[in-house]
């Protein structure tokens, strides 16, 4: 098993500066037990967040403290889509963002199991923390004097054990046979950036990470593209539901997997849905033929290029070259989804909304790949008033533009 550092590319921000006792007063505030017992009073009364602010003002709580308590119940509904136990963790916006999944977490933990310890670098509010934590010795470090109060609070209202060290990443010493999970800063002034050389820690810092410790893993952001002369052994896409989440470059000493891309999508455990690993194939010619259905390979196949692979092992072709959408005869795999073709035509208005009206169009998703967003605009106010709920496809086949009616023909298991 390997350890892995992290950089998320999506959303690269400035490294925090450090919070004054003052600014971090209300946080400590906030995490002690009368804090709680507002929060309680204030969930048990209906209303928005002004009306939950002025009843905590009207109890004599101070303008920060409300602020603070009303921001921690607004986004802990938010926080579920990664957490189960959201409702008793603590959050700031940026960081939740930011944060891995608890179900990617657990996933990405179990190639930490045989590590002697490790070091989760920019552990955030302690996402990868928590999960690290359930299987071997952590410590989580990060500048932020609050972030690094939350991630300690975090993991132990998860009945979880872990140390947080608050320091920049550059001032920490890594134990030499330390295992390495790293997810650095993305966001310069409020832009966010795929390029690495503007992390935070720095490029030369990572580089320098990798040589002294191989045995780590770096998160990215899906489009990153890393320096041409690092070496990972493998790169790994992977996704919740149905997004790919994050790229995770995997530097180790030795991997029955070298050099090689994959993708997996978890579900509800941290199991996988489905892992592709990369097998050399020749992409075979686009059809100009649409067959019974049509297939939409899972976000994280495509981000890794290894649509031609699946298409490979599965039996089916590219319905134009370089469109990630396939067709074929009847086929099941938890990477794809299966829609059901009903009808093809020109991708124009008239005979799209003629197409729609024969298959009784209710509910309809609009998709496209392969064409400019001014020809999916044309048919964004499109009214349906059937009771199908039915996909609209936008692409080309053969060069030419086309609309395809169809129907998912399954459940998705990737929900």
């Amino acid at each position: 098993m390997i350890g892995a550092i992290e950089f998320n590319t999506t959303s690269f921000r400035a490294p925090m500066e450090f919070e004054s006792p003052l600014t971090l007063e209300p946080w400590k505030w906030l995490l002690e037990d009368a804090a709680q017992r507002l929060m309680e009073d204030v969930q048990l009364q209906s209303g928005d967040a002004l009306s939950w602010t002025k009843h905590l003002r009207k109890q004599g709580v101070s303008k920060e403290h409300a602020r603070l308590v009303v921001k921690q119940l607004t986004l802990r509904p938010l926080a579920e889509r990664k957490f189960k136990d959201a409702a008793k963790m603590f959050f700031r916006r940026q960081l939740l963002e930011q944060a891995t999944g608890e179900n990617l977490a657990v996933f990405k933990a179990k190639r930490f199991q045989s590590a002697p310890s490790v070091v989760d670098f920019c552990c955030g509010l302690g996402g990868d923390l928590m999960a690290l934590a359930a299987v071997t010795r952590v410590t989580g470090v990060d500048a932020d004097p609050v972030t690094s109060l939350l991630a300690k609070k975090n993991t132990s209202v998860n009945n979880l054990n872990a140390n947080v060290v608050t320091c920049r990443c550059e001032d920490f010493e890594v134990e030499p046979n330390a295992w390495v999970h790293i997810d650095p800063d993305r966001r310069a002034h409020d832009r966010r950036t795929t390029n690495l050389e503007f992390f935070s820690p720095s490029l030369g810092f990572l580089e320098n990470l990798i040589e002294s410790h191989p045995n780590c893993a770096i998160k990215l952001a899906p489009a990153s593209r890393l320096p041409s002369d690092w070496r990972p052994h493998e790169l790994q896409w992977l996704g919740d539901r149905r997004e790919c989440k994050q790229l995770i470059a995997w530097f180790v000493e030795t991997t029955p997997r070298s050099g090689i891309r994959s993708a997996v999508a978890v579900g509800p455990t941290g199991d996988p849905l489905f892992e592709e690993i990369e097998t050399p194939v020749e992409p075979s010619p686009a059809t100009d033929q649409l067959g019974d259905y049509l297939y939409e390979p899972h976000p994280t196949v495509i981000a890794g290029r290894l649509v031609d692979s699946i298409a490979d092992q599965c039996d089916l072709r590219r319905i134009s070259d370089g469109i990630a959408y396939l067709t074929g005869a009847f086929e099941c795999h938890p990477a794809l989804t299966r829609l059901e073709v009903l009808e093809m035509g020109k991708a124009n208005r008239k005979e799209v909304v003629d197409m729609l009206n024969r298959h009784q169009a209710g509910p309809l998703a609009i998709k496209k790949r392969g064409v400019d967003q001014a020809l999916m605009d044309r048919f964004a106010k499109l009214r349906t008033e059937g009771d199908q709920s039915l996909i609209l496809v936008l692409t080309k086949i053969a060069e030419n533009h086309v609309a395809i009616i169809c129907r998912r023909s399954e459940p998705d298991s990737r929900d």
